[in-house]
């Protein structure tokens, strides 16, 4: 009986990390087209700092975060833009006891267009929002203190 029990509640653990990825990622890509990014990044934080009590970090943590948001994704009418992403990874890692880096970069070649890309740096890797040329992006200063 315990197995089917664990089982049950792995899937539920799941299926409850889908759930709310799924509605934070839509919500933020919302927030990004009504809201000025100064409130936007405020209330980002203000949730980054809602703690869900879960211990110390671990490595699986991360990384079913980075898979909730990959298949967040994919279900998202659109899809959804790195800078969505990256912040809802920002939330979810936070809350988790991580200390991720959000970046932003930009990249101009004289043969493209100029591009822009957000990604979320742990521990030194880059973690969600990998690139083949991210190496060539020029990393912008990390925005400090958010509006209040």
């Amino acid at each position: 009986m315990k197995p089917i029990r664990s089982t049950f509640l792995r899937y539920w653990r799941i299926g409850r990390l889908l759930s709310k990825t799924y509605l934070l990622l839509n919500v933020i890509r919302l927030g990004l087209w009504w809201l000025d990014f100064p409130r936007l990044q405020a209330w980002v934080a203000g949730l980054s700092h809602r703690s869900a009590g879960n211990g110390a970090p671990t490595a699986h943590g991360w990384r079913s975060v980075v898979w909730a948001i990959e298949h967040a994704t994919n279900y998202s009418p659109g899809g959804a833009k790195c800078l969505a992403r990256a912040l809802t990874a920002e939330i979810l890692l936070k809350r988790r006891g991580y200390q991720p880096e959000l970046r932003y970069g930009v990249f101009k070649s004289p043969t493209e267009a100029f591009k822009a890309h957000a990604w979320i740096d742990l521990q030194g890797q880059t973690i969600l929002g990998q690139l083949p040329n991210l190496k060539d992006y020029a990393v912008l200063p990390t925005i400090s203190q958010p509006l209040k």
